[in-house]
């Protein structure tokens, strides 16, 4: 028989080729970097969580006694013709300032919406209820959010909100108040203020104007609701 041409390689096998990014070096200390700043992050959210307020007492230092009595003021307006309106927070009864976060309407109609709204010092006249916002003649009152109320002794140590708003549809448009979110230090409140306000744009048919509707009920509801939530402080 003859010899066989075909030789045999012998040895260890020849090592696979990797792609190229897992040829590189495990960088240890940059996972390290990276799970410490991912650790950071964590800490920072777990602070503000914990320093955060997580309840709101409704009432608190600028509660007035307004939920006894619910008032309303109203007329006939276009529709995308605003309106102003003012009422008085009651003094700041705490012994810091309380800062201003947010203004929200209660209970509003589909067709109504707040378009402005700011804070006058107790200097400033009253607003009445006329059109424009800013009230015509007037400036441009500061913005509520971030508006700070200095602690109070009298009635005379009263701000006024002044909220601007208008119809955007034909009827019985209406507000029954405002809710006036606000923090003294890391406490949180909410006052109630019903002071409501309507809007009556004609309509076609007849009554073109019916008055100011189920307002007087939304607010007598509103009363028997929050009244025994409220904290009133003593002034």
């Amino acid at each position: 028989m003859g010899r066989s041409t075909t030789s045999s390689k012998t040895g260890r096998p020849r090592r696979r080729e990797l792609p190229p990014e897992l040829e590189r070096r495990l960088d240890v200390r940059r996972l390290v970097r990276i799970g410490l700043a991912v650790f950071g992050v964590v800490m920072i959210v777990i602070a503000v969580v914990i320093l955060l307020p997580t309840e709101t007492s409704h009432g608190g230092p600028l509660q007035d006694e307004s939920l006894l009595s619910p008032t309303s003021v109203g007329g006939k307006r276009g529709v995308d013709k605003p309106v102003s309106i003012g009422f008085s927070l009651a003094w700041n009864a705490a012994e810091g300032e309380a800062v201003l976060d947010r203004l929200l309407p209660l209970s509003p109609s589909s067709g109504i919406e707040v378009v402005g709204a700011g804070i006058l010092d107790p200097a400033a006249p009253a607003v009445e209820y006329g059109g424009g916002y800013p009230p015509e003649g007037s400036l441009k009152p500061p913005p509520v959010r971030g508006y700070r109320i200095p602690p109070g002794s009298t009635a005379l140590d009263a701000y006024q909100v002044v909220v601007g708003v208008e119809a955007t549809e034909a009827g019985v448009q209406s507000i029954a108040g405002f809710a006036i979110q606000y923090h003294v230090g890391d406490a949180s409140y909410e006052a109630i203020v019903l002071h409501g306000v309507w809007i009556c744009v004609p309509r076609d048919e007849k009554p073109a104007c019916p008055g100011k509707g189920d307002l007087a009920d939304q607010q007598e509801q509103f009363r028997r609701d929050l009244l025994p939530l409220i904290e009133v402080p003593s002034r």
